[in-house]
């Protein structure tokens, strides 16, 4: 595993040589900022890289900033976790497109990989169906 720290707007074409991609919960500090930076991650990652993004939910939203799912029109949320413990933020799971998304007549994104994410989800809990996520064994202590 390797760290870097940079302006990430310094950063364009070495994205594509990175599996995942963590963003911190303070690089951008309103929305308009962080969706600036987003937009800039998902021009440049690698189409299925994840990228796992800080946020905030309810009334930690006063000390980081949220981040929207609708955001991510570049990525599939794969899922969406909001700690009801003394963690503060929230964790934003997703995935670069491998192909465009597709709309359908029923109000929902058909993406690339079959799953489906229903646009009207606002800092809900979720979890699309095709998610990698699904797979992994977690060790819950």
């Amino acid at each position: 595993m390797v760290f870097h720290t940079a302006d990430i707007m310094d950063v364009t074409h070495e994205l594509k040589e990175y599996d995942v991609i963590f963003l911190a919960a303070l690089v951008g500090m309103d929305v308009d900022e962080k969706g600036k930076f987003i937009q800039h991650l998902a021009k440049y990652m690698a189409p299925g890289a994840i990228l796992m993004l800080k946020s905030a939910h309810g009334a930690r939203a006063f000390l980081y900033p949220v981040v929207d799912p609708r955001v991510l029109q570049r990525f599939d949320v794969l899922s969406i976790f909001h700690p009801d413990d003394d963690v503060i933020n929230s964790v934003v799971i997703s995935r670069r497109y491998l192909k465009p998304a597709n709309i359908d007549r029923n109000n929902r994104r058909h993406l690339a990989n079959g799953s489906i994410m229903p646009s009207s989800c606002k800092y809900c809990d979720f979890q699309a169906f095709n998610s990698p996520l699904n797979n992994m064994k977690m060790v819950d202590e």
